[in-house]
């Protein structure tokens, strides 16, 4: 069985996960933007790369609060049985 401090590890290491993806994510998209900026015709793709964005960015961020609240109730019963 893990232990309080092994579980808050996986949880802080899978955050920073989350927050790398995101970036990179982002970093993708920025540079395909600027390299076929000229080339894009149609404003359906442009619109579907947005969406697409949204939806990551929304399950990322919301992996990250279910993240942040496991966090967050760990401490809560450390600090309530006293351990620290």
């Amino acid at each position: 069985m893990l232990r309080v401090d092994d579980i808050r590890k996986k949880l802080i290491t899978q955050r920073r996960e989350l927050f790398r993806q995101v970036a990179k994510t982002e970093e993708d998209l920025r540079w395909l933007q600027s390299d076929i900026e000229s080339e894009v015709e149609e404003r359906g793709q442009e619109e579907t790369m947005v969406r697409l964005l949204d939806r990551l960015d929304g399950r990322a961020k919301a992996e990250i609060e279910a993240i942040d609240r496991a966090l967050f109730k760990l401490s809560m019963g450390k600090s309530r049985s006293g351990l620290s």
